[in-house]
């Protein structure tokens, strides 16, 4: 992809490079990427779908309401979890030194989803994409950083487990059948679990499956659907997060068809 992604920033006038690159692809649950590295900065955003990235041996989840700002010359790798619309902008490797020289995490604000999604559509004439995309490196580099919003832990075993769970929903699996298929009692699973993650099993699930929940909602499920096999705390926290961000509200209503309640 490297290659395609360098050709791409060539604008027909050879002597010039394009400010950004835009990529999109659907890609089906458990597709991967194995570890590469590009010698242009990213932006990993993807409009539904839970991402995994690896890089330095740390695992990132990305779901739909984050990004990850990846500097050029950072070895990853990728595997999509779940079914996911990946979105992703590419720019000049300078970009790194004004938004990141590392990875970071961050979440995806109403005017940043906005900006991204119109410089897909492309049909601002060129000089506004020019500052539109300028415009997202400022946002970039004015945003804070966040917390890795679901830890993965490194432990093989244990990493196995818990993308088991996220990739085939097995929220409903006792935490003993887990613990059978893997070999290990469940003081041990959980002692290890809380010190890989620095979360307690019990705590990691309720967030995962919250992560999977938003996951449904940006394909267009109801809170109701999306919360069927879950518990009333979940509802309330889906609608406390659509509440604090109205345009992914607005995105999911419009693929409802329906107002959120």
């Amino acid at each position: 992809m490297t290659s395609e992604i360098r050709k791409a920033f060539l604008s027909d006038n050879l002597s010039e490079q394009k400010d950004w690159v835009v990529f999109a692809r659907n890609s089906e649950a458990g597709h991967s990427r194995p570890e590469h590295v590009h010698d242009v900065a990213q932006l990993l955003y993807a409009e539904s779908g839970v991402m995994l990235l690896v890089s330095g041996g740390i695992p990132r989840l990305v779901p739909p309401h984050q990004a990850l700002w990846i500097p050029a010359g950072v070895p990853h790798s990728l595997t999509f979890i779940t079914e996911t619309r990946l979105r992703t902008l590419y720019f000049p490797a300078d970009a790194s030194k004004k938004v990141s020289t590392s990875i970071r995490a961050m979440e995806v604000s109403d005017l940043l989803r906005d900006l991204i999604s119109e410089l897909f559509r492309n049909t601002y004439p060129p000089s506004v994409q020019k500052q539109m995309s300028r415009l997202v490196l400022s946002l970039l580099h004015g945003t804070a950083p966040t917390a890795d919003p679901l830890p993965l832990p490194t432990d093989p075993v244990l990493r196995s487990a818990a993308e088991g769970i996220l990739r085939e929903s097995r929220w409903a699996v006792p935490l003993e059948t887990l613990c059978d298929e893997v070999h290990l009692t469940p003081k041990t699973f959980e002692r290890k679990f809380l010190k890989d993650t620095g979360m307690t099993f019990k705590a990691w699930k309720s967030a995962a499956r919250l992560c999977a929940a938003l996951d449904c909602l940006a394909k267009g499920m109801s809170i109701k659907q999306t919360a069927l096999h879950g518990s009333r705390p979940l509802q309330r926290r889906l609608h406390e997060i659509l509440r604090a961000d109205s345009r992914f509200t607005r995105s999911v209503a419009r693929k409802t068809k329906r107002p959120l309640t």
